[in-house]
């Protein structure tokens, strides 16, 4: 999925690949040449300010928490999200519903009558 970054006004591609198990959640930036790891853990909480910051050594992400909601409310615990700049597409504002089709996220364009959705994987058995 592409979009344009909701503070930085940048475009960017977000992809979701499953992960090994015990993993955990964790983004890698595929714009910058070492394309750092970042994990999704409150080690990594650098500001919370209009917005989460992640943030190692190598790299940071921004605005995390709609993208990390969706993840949690599917119950996923193991999975990459490459971003090929610093925030999230805007349009990644997900929203999952048990009414929903499991391992889909729908953006809040479905809920404004757009049909749309993004089918991010199916069953994957390191995915848990």
């Amino acid at each position: 999925m592409q979009g344009i970054g909701l503070h930085t006004g940048k475009e960017v591609k977000i992809e979701f690949h499953p992960a090994e198990k015990g993993a955990g959640i964790f983004f890698q930036r595929t714009d910058l040449e070492e394309q750092p790891l970042i994990s999704a853990s409150l080690e990594n909480v650098a500001k919370t300010n209009r917005g989460t910051v992640l943030q190692t050594e190598a790299g940071s992400v921004n605005t995390v928490e709609h993208v990390l909601a969706a993840v949690k409310g599917m119950g996923l615990t193991n999975l990459k999200i490459t971003l090929s700049n610093q925030e999230p597409p805007a349009s990644v504002t997900c929203i999952f519903s048990p009414k929903r089709l499991p391992g889909q996220l729908w953006n809040r364009e479905c809920e404004a009558g757009l049909v749309r959705h993004y089918t991010i994987f199916r069953h994957h058995p390191t995915v848990s």
